[in-house]
């Protein structure tokens, strides 16, 4: 019954992904709270939007699960987990849950190394490992990205945080 299961999982996927964001954005606000006025602003902003727009998803979710009957959609629906029959599948569901992983891999990263090395450090696995570039590519495109991060935090004039092992 593997159909079944992948029935299951699409149904949660989308919610899955609503308090991922939900999470994430509740977590920037939390930590963008104490930096320095113009460092703050645009961060700040948009997760509280993100917030918003979470809390809407998972309202209107609520009520279409508490509505009696079936729901009936008005126009197209655009939704990026639409789950569309080609959608349903075993091996579009196992891709799904890589990509997802190479993105919560990032934010590990970002946790323990800081962000001016996780970038470079996640882009050359992807490269490397995902997409089988060359190594010197990828060590071109991971040295210019510390570049681009530090020249980022020097022009914006902020504090990128460190992570948890590399101070």
């Amino acid at each position: 019954m593997p159909g079944a299961r992948i029935e299951r999982w699409f149904g949660w996927l989308p919610v899955a992904m609503v308090l991922a964001f939900l999470g994430f954005a509740l977590f920037v606000v939390s930590e963008s709270r104490d930096w320095p006025e113009g460092a703050r602003l645009f961060p700040y902003w948009i997760a509280i939007g993100t917030v918003l727009l979470a809390v809407a998803e998972l309202a209107d979710r609520l009520r279409r699960r508490l509505a009696p009957g079936p729901v009936v959609e008005e126009g197209l629906n655009l939704a990026d987990l639409g789950g569309d029959a080609v959608e349903r599948t075993a091996p579009f569901l196992r891709a799904s849950i890589v990509l997802f992983c190479w993105v919560l891999g990032l934010y590990a990263l970002t946790a323990l190394i800081g962000l001016t090395l996780a970038v470079p450090v996640w882009v050359a696995a992807l490269l490397r490992l995902r997409h089988r570039a060359s190594w010197p590519a990828t060590a071109a495109l991971a040295a210019g990205l510390v570049g681009l991060v530090l020249l980022l935090e020097w022009a914006l004039m902020m504090r990128i945080p460190p992570g948890v092992l590399i101070p």
